[in-house]
């Protein structure tokens, strides 16, 4: 055992460094190491011809003219870029129950002052009753410029506080932040386009003070508007639809989708039994729940149940 130990004592002692010199120079710095070389530069790919389509996937470029007048929204105060529309065009698509014949006059108006609108009735009047043609109906309209949501784009809406004047009287008073307003929607001013015969080239001087916010822009309107029923929006509907081979292959494709997203192997366990099932398609519409006469769907919708589209246009009229 006392050779083994010896052994062993002497190996480590040769493996062991030599402690170095007191007086002994420092070893020298290494040597840095040399920068990476930069990467070689590609050459730029050309640019596209300027009449090469976008690709696929490249969202679409921001529209530079109103989608119903054709007439530049850049650089103007009247401009909805959202939308797509001009202002003068907002108010003539916001409602398509009562289409505007013509827009008579339309303002923006300032907060804390009476904006005076003078509307011009020439050509309106019938000139035997003193009143406007059979069927038509004059209203005033109130939108949002910067409308703040996608629903305020079309749709009419009154500040949080509003009086409105005929002449020297007040037709409509709305108090800020009150709660129950009993006229939301725009204001006939019908009964008060009766002219006399003499007067019928006088216009109607009509006053607007509103009261809100000085980062809010509003705009008022006068359309003269004639409704339509229900059947004659459904007719317009149908005017706008495809061929039917070209709504039957969509109807095939969306089916084949709908049947390849629920295969039993794609959904979860839970999912299994109700998705095996075949879908059950109703002749009743969910909203009248009367039976469904003209069949309808969205144009991006995934459902397979349709709806009726006589009940459906009666509940967007309807609906607040």
């Amino acid at each position: 055992m006392a050779d083994d130990d010896d052994l062993w004592d002497a190996l480590e002692m040769e493996e062991a460094p030599a402690p170095p010199a007191e007086d002994a120079a420092p070893p020298p710095p290494e040597p840095e190491a040399p920068p990476p070389a930069p990467p070689e530069e590609e050459d730029p790919a050309p640019p596209p011809p300027p009449d090469a389509s976008p690709p696929p996937d490249a969202p679409p470029p921001p529209r530079n003219e109103c989608m119903g007048c054709k007439m530049p929204l850049h650089g103007s105060s009247s401009s909805s870029s959202s939308a797509g529309l001009c202002v003068p065009c907002r108010f003539k698509n916001s409602n398509p129950f009562f289409p505007v014949k013509k827009l008579l006059y339309w303002t923006t108006l300032k907060v804390g002052t009476t904006n005076t609108i003078s509307v011009p009735m020439v050509g309106q009047i019938d000139l035997r009753t003193g009143r406007l043609f059979s069927g038509h109906v004059l209203e005033v309209r109130c939108l949002r410029v910067d409308a703040p949501e996608w629903r305020y784009e079309l749709g009419h809406s009154w500040p949080n506080g509003v009086s409105l004047f005929v002449g020297d009287q007040r037709v409509l008073l709305k108090k800020p932040d009150e709660e129950h307003f009993e006229a939301p929607g725009p204001f006939d001013l019908s009964g008060w386009a009766v002219r006399q015969p003499f007067e019928v080239g006088k216009p109607m001087q009509v006053g607007v003070s509103i009261t809100a916010k000085k980062t809010e822009t509003w705009a008022v309107g006068v359309v003269l508007t004639q409704p339509v029923d229900a059947e004659a929006i459904a007719a317009k509907v149908e005017e706008k639809q495809d061929p039917l081979e070209a709504r039957m292959m969509l109807d095939l494709e969306r089916i084949r989708l709908w049947v390849t997203a629920h295969r039993p192997d794609r959904v979860s366990k839970k999912d299994t039994m109700r998705c095996v099932e075949p879908p059950v398609l109703k002749l009743v519409d969910c909203t009248s729940l009367g039976r469904i006469e003209k069949a309808i769907r969205g144009p991006e919708c995934d459902h397979l149940q349709c709806f009726d589209l006589l009940s459906y246009i009666h509940t967007m009229r309807n609906i607040p």
